[in-house]
C-alpha cells in the first residue's frame, strides 16, 4: 500500500470521512495535560485538528497526499497549527518522542499493524500514552 493506493479512495469524493473526530480521544485525552501528539494514519485530519484545538502540538502522518492536502486546508481554515506529513508508515521514523500517539482504524494487515505498534511504541514519552482503536478481527479489513 502506497500513496497511489490511498489516493484512489480519497480522490472519489470531496470528503471520504465525516470530518468529526472519533469518540475515543475526548474521553481519554480529557484527563491529560496537552503536550506533543502524533496522529498515525490521520486521513483527512479530524482527530489531529481536534487535538490541536485542545492545545496539543500535533504531528499528523498519512500515506495519502490527497488526504493530507485536505487536512492542511481544514487546519488553515480553522487557523490551527498542525504539522502534516505524507509518509510511508512502514519506513517513516519520527524525529521526536510524543506525549500521546493516536492511531484509529489503520487499514493494514494485522501483522503490519503489530509491526507499526512495536516500532512506534518507543516514541511515546515515559508518562505518555499510545491509543489505538481498530476493527474487531471478525470484521473485514
Amino acid at each position: 500500500m502506497d500513496t497511489g493506493f490511498w489516493n484512489e479512495p480519497y480522490g472519489t469524493s470531496e470528503r471520504l470521512w465525516s470530518g468529526n473526530p472519533h469518540s475515543q480521544p475526548p474521553e481519554i485525552v480529557a484527563s491529560m495535560q496537552p503536550g506533543s501528539a502524533l496522529d498515525i494514519a490521520c486521513g483527512e485530519g479530524a482527530d489531529a485538528l481536534w487535538l490541536a484545538e485542545q492545545g496539543w502540538n500535533v504531528t499528523a502522518v498519512d500515506f495519502s497526499s490527497v488526504a493530507i492536502e485536505r487536512a492542511r486546508r481544514a487546519a488553515s481554515e480553522r487557523a490551527l497549527r498542525v504539522e502534516f506529513k505524507v509518509a510511508d508508515l512502514d519506513v517513516w521514523v519520527p524525529e521526536a518522542s510524543f506525549d500521546l500517539i493516536v492511531q484509529f482504524y489503520l487499514h493494514v494487515e494485522p501483522e503490519r499493524r503489530t509491526f507499526l505498534h512495536r516500532r512506534l511504541q518507543p516514541c511515546v514519552c515515559e508518562a505518555g500514552r499510545y491509543l489505538t482503536v481498530g476493527h474487531h478481527p471478525d470484521h473485514a479489513q
